[in-house]
């Protein structure tokens, strides 16, 4: 009886645990600078006191080098129709997979808060003509990205952005900060699904490489 007792507590106390981590926020900031002497793309995800943080862009080159090499190959196998070839294949690989994942997380994004966001840009031309142009364009690419990014999730306060034209130099330097919150049992659905969709795709790779 004392045993069953215990037992139920312990279930009990289980219970409430898991309860706990499924209630909790993360919290993720993403920043992103582009200029000529340093390049990096952040990522870092907070639970508690918990955090985690991996730069996308050296994940990116990973794969883009891993991209390059079979181009590379196509070509050395059969000349530069095969190498077009090659090339037309991953971009429909890219596309599709964009599609899939589009698709898994839409649902998701929706329940994101942005809390913050910081987009601060410098351009110069050479010349004020040319650097007024470009810095135009520059907030209606902004402003884009904010209407794009507003009608997958929601924006909480008003984004922070701010162009600085230069004159009489040349450059681009770009420095966004995006800070997102949701709550853990929010992203339990989604994460199974790209789980297997992650699954799928490291087979689908694998069955490729026995064919090659």
């Amino acid at each position: 009886m004392v045993r069953m007792k215990w037992l139920v507590i312990g279930m009990i106390i289980l219970l409430l645990f898991i309860l706990l981590i499924l209630l909790s926020k993360i919290s993720l900031k993403v920043t992103f600078l582009y200029s000529e002497m340093e390049k990096h793309c952040l990522f870092q995800v907070k639970i508690w006191m918990i955090r985690y943080t991996f730069d996308v862009l050296e994940r990116i080159e990973k794969q883009q080098k891993k991209t390059g090499q079979k181009i590379k190959k196509a070509e050395e196998d059969g000349g530069i129709d095969n190498k077009i070839m090659a090339q037309l294949d991953s971009i429909g690989e890219l596309i599709k997979k964009l599609q899939d994942v589009h698709t898994i997380v839409k649902d998701f994004l929706k329940r994101v808060k942005i809390n913050g966001w910081k987009w601060h840009t410098q351009i110069g031309a050479g010349d004020a003509a040319s650097t007024g142009i470009v810095t135009g364009y520059a907030w209606g690419t902004k402003g884009m990205a904010a209407g794009v990014v507003g009608q997958y999730m929601h924006i909480v306060d008003v984004p922070e952005f701010e162009i600085t034209p230069v004159f009489q130099g040349k450059g681009f330097a770009s420095r966004c900060e995006l800070t997102a919150s949701f709550r853990i049992f929010r992203t339990v659905k989604t994460a199974i699904k790209l789980l297997m969709f992650m699954r799928k795709q490291k087979s689908g790779m694998t069955e490729k490489s026995v064919q090659a």
